[in-house]
């Protein structure tokens, strides 16, 4: 009998646009199909023309494709099916539209190889194309390639199975949840984790997630299904604790931390047409039951979360609205001396959105982030640190709507500063009517003045910067508005090209005002 280095399973359901890309990274890996790779086709009872593309790859690589055809049960069955016929010391479990890169396995086999003894599974770095692009949120975890221990790096979640490759003697002791059809691969992996506590990171492995742009996908359609909302708690947020506790006696901060992580999306927007009046009571329920399980720091730690979104889990935890009970030091503020909360330096909570000059006046427009009871807080613009004009705010209809009702508040603003002997503007922080900071501001997708060092905008006679959380004021003649774009245009080719096309149109300097209008 052939033995193989590897055995890829792929559950296949109405993939026929992806899967020939699919099989053909696994074919075209470095480490050699034909030598060391089997390639497990399970036909979850397509009604498309995946069973035509599976034969195919069959009749072409009859020693390395198995094809098995079934009725349809999801993707848990599929992979469960498969895991009957695995012949490769060790396995993948590839859905049917993503990828490989070409040379993933060979780095992978080579690590594994060295810490065999070690762990039980290595991770590939997880890279999104088609409606996204760029590397995982998760993606920290891959600074560079070793052995995780998740008692010393809790926060290095690991929740999907594809780009993971697991030794086959250890799978063959596992199935997975048919009673989930969400999750059921983050269920799998952690339970198969607890045993060892230790799994491999590759750096140089890349796993190809596709984001479809059809939004088609389980994941992308999650909350329209009943069993999101009650199976997942259920089988995989409430068993993994269980778990835990089974294995070392609680509930470890690692599972704390990756049941935190994937409940952060329920804590948002929610929709429940899925789900009738009673088992939305019970949901909330539950999700205030996880809460409860979770350390507070646990949840302030979350490197995903919005501060809003860690307050509000916090409030739901205790029952109360604990914004109220914060207190503020140096910048910072506090929950049960725990930092949830940062004021200084950051940049996404005062937001100039829209910028313009007209007749000598500047009109700024834009929305605050603070998550704040608006009674606690006032903002001033500060012109040339001698004058304070206190900014009205006027609250928006709703920010982050939550699915008991409640909900924090973002507001908006509309100021008109007349430029005349104006040098600089800052922007300042009243807490209290005591505690004062000196705002960072963010700027909008159509500005770029905190976004490239170079950035500017220029109209009739003045030229706007901004620089250590000041936005500079300055009179400039064509010349000097010249050289502002030659420096931009200098710091754009330093940039990637993707950031190039972003940048190169959002800023344009007005040359059509004749010379006297400009007063220079």
């Amino acid at each position: 009998m052939k033995e193989y280095f590897f055995s890829i399973v792929v559950p296949i359901y109405n993939v026929e646009k992806y899967l020939e890309e699919t099989i053909e990274s696994v074919i075209n890996q470095t480490i050699g199909f034909k030598e060391h790779i089997q390639l497990i086709l399970v036909n979850d009872g397509s009604k498309d023309n995946s069973e035509e593309i599976c034969l195919k790859y069959k009749e072409k690589y009859p020693e390395n494709v198995f094809y098995i055809k079934k009725d349809n049960g999801g993707v848990s069955s599929a992979r469960n099916k498969g895991i009957e016929f695995i012949k490769g010391k060790y396995v993948n479990f590839l859905d049917g539209d993503d990828k490989w890169s070409q040379d993933a396995l060979e780095k992978i086999y080579t690590f594994f190889e060295d810490n065999y003894e070690s762990i039980d599974f290595v991770v590939a770095r997880k890279q999104l194309f088609e409606a996204q692009d760029g590397f995982h949120v998760l993606d920290y975890k891959f600074e560079r390639t070793k052995i995780v221990d998740i008692f010393e790096d809790y926060n290095f979640v690991q929740m999907d199975v594809t780009a993971v490759v697991l030794k086959t003697e250890v799978v063959k002791k596992y199935r997975f949840n048919e009673n989930l059809k969400y999750a059921e691969d983050a269920e799998f992996i952690n339970r198969v984790l607890l045993e060892k506590h230790k799994y491999g990171v590759v750096r140089e492995a890349v796993h190809l997630y596709r984001k479809r742009l059809d939004e088609t996908s389980a994941l992308q359609n999650s909350r329209n299904s009943k069993s999101w909302f009650i199976d997942t708690i259920k089988y995989f947020h409430k068993n993994i604790f269980e778990t835990s506790r089974e294995k070392y006696g609680k509930i470890i901060p690692y599972i704390q931390y990756i049941v935190m992580y994937d409940i952060q999306w329920r804590l948002k927007k929610t929709n429940f047409a899925a789900i009738n009046e009673k088992e939305k009571e019970e949901y909330i329920q539950n999700i205030v039951y996880l809460l409860k399980n979770i350390d507070d720091y646990i949840i302030i730690k979350q490197k995903n979360i919005f501060s809003k979104t860690k307050l509000y889990a916090l409030s739901l935890k205790y029952g109360r609205n604990i914004v109220e009970e914060l207190e503020y030091r140096d910048g910072k503020f506090y929950f049960n001396n725990l930092e949830v909360y940062k004021i200084r330096n950051k940049t996404n909570l005062f937001r100039i959105e829209d910028l313009e000059i007209k007749k000598g006046i500047l009109n700024l427009k834009g929305k605050t982030l603070f998550a704040l009871q608006r009674s606690d807080y006032d903002i001033y613009a500060n012109i040339n640190s001698m004058q304070n004009i206190k900014i009205e705010l006027i609250e928006e209809e709703k920010d982050i709507k939550t699915f008991t009702d409640e909900y924090f508040k973002n507001y908006t603003y509309n100021i008109k500063i007349p430029l005349k002997n104006v040098k600089k503007i800052n922007f300042i922080f009243v807490y209290k009517n005591d505690i004062k900071e000196t705002l960072n501001v963010g700027f909008g997708d159509n500005l770029l003045l905190d976004k490239l060092e170079s950035a500017y905008y220029i109209k009739d006679r003045y030229i706007i910067t901004y620089y250590k959380k000041n936005i500079i004021v300055k009179k400039g003649t064509i010349k000097q508005k010249i050289k502002y774009k030659i420096n931009y245009l200098k710091e754009l080719n330093l940039l990637k090209k993707a950031d190039i096309i972003k940048y190169k149109e959002i800023i344009k300097i007005d040359h059509n005002k004749k010379r006297s209008n400009n007063s220079e």
